[in-house]
Order: C-alpha cells, then structure tokens, then sequence
C-alpha cells in the first residue's frame, strides 16, 4: 500500500513524511499542491504529451484520490480523461461520450465487476474497445481471470498505465 502511496504523492507532484513514536503509533503526512488546475511541467515526467494524444479515457474508481492521481498521469500523456465512479455513472458516461478506452478499478462497493463489463460490452456504440482492469492486489492468477470476464488487460494500480493503455488501443 505504501509503494502505491508513494507514486501517487510522486505522480502529483507532492510529498509524504512518516514521524513514529514507539508505543504511539506512526503519523503519515501528505502534502499535495493546491493549484491542481493548472498543468505543470514536471523534470520526472516519463510521458510524451503525445502518447495517448486525442484518446478519449474513462477511468473508474470509488476511491477520489485514486481518480485524481490517474487523471493526472493519463492527462501528461495527452489523454482526454472522464471519470466515473459508480457502474451506474460508468454506463452513462459510456453513452454520453464513447471512450477510446476504459479502466476500471476491480474493487468497487456495490459493483458486480464481471457484470458491468458484460454490459458495456453489449453496448453497440462500445463495440471491442479495450478495458483494463485496474487494481491495488493484481496476481497473475487474478490477470488471468479478468481476462476471461471480458478485460483486454489487467495491471497493478502502480504499474505504468499510459503505456498500457497505448499498447492495447488500436493505431489512431
């Protein structure tokens, strides 16, 4: 949990600090910019602005934080990002303004993953277009199974994102 913690504060730019007290316990700070408007050019940025240029992404989470690190990356690689964090919002934004692609986190309260999947891909105006599980506990055998619900790709929530989703959607 920590390593992921760790490259999210990383990815928006911000830091984390540990203090402990034996018999006390552990204290975690954070400490994020404020002015998340406004893009900033970063030293470490890994991503070509270009890599996922005029690519439409939805991304879905129940978790805010895990929705604003994941924008944040998609968006430096040049993606147009939407967000959802309900099946019932997932469906809508599918509806509303067809991605070119879709990750979906696995562990979302109330959502029957594997049916919601199912659902958008009967969706005619969805046609094949890729979806990546997205997940904090992602094994091989768990990779294997999201691939036989339907999931083009299964990744880490760690693991690098922009590149995953550039290697499953088709040339533009």
């Amino acid at each position: 949990g920590l390593a992921i913690v760790k490259r999210l504060v990383d990815a928006m730019q911000g830091s984390i600090t540990v203090t402990s007290v034996v018999g006390e316990g552990s204290q975690f700070t954070l400490t994020l910019p404020l002015d998340l408007a406004r893009p900033t050019k970063s030293k470490a940025s890994k991503y070509k602005a270009d890599l996922l240029s005029g690519r439409r992404v939805l991304l879905v989470d129940d978790d805010p934080m895990m929705l604003l690190a994941g924008s944040n990356l998609l968006q430096r690689a040049g993606a147009e990002v939407s967000l959802a964090s309900t099946a019932e919002d997932t469906l809508t934004a599918c509806r509303d303004a067809v991605p070119d692609a879709l990750v979906l986190d696995l562990n979302m309260p109330g959502v029957d993953v594997p049916e919601l999947v199912r659902t958008i891909r009967d969706m005619p105006t969805l046609g094949q277009r890729p979806i990546i599980a997205f997940s904090a506990s992602m094994t091989a055998e768990r990779a294997s199974d999201c691939r036989d619900m339907g999931f083009d790709a299964a990744i880490q929530k760690d693991a690098d994102l922009p590149a995953t989703l550039a290697s499953v959607l088709p040339a533009a």
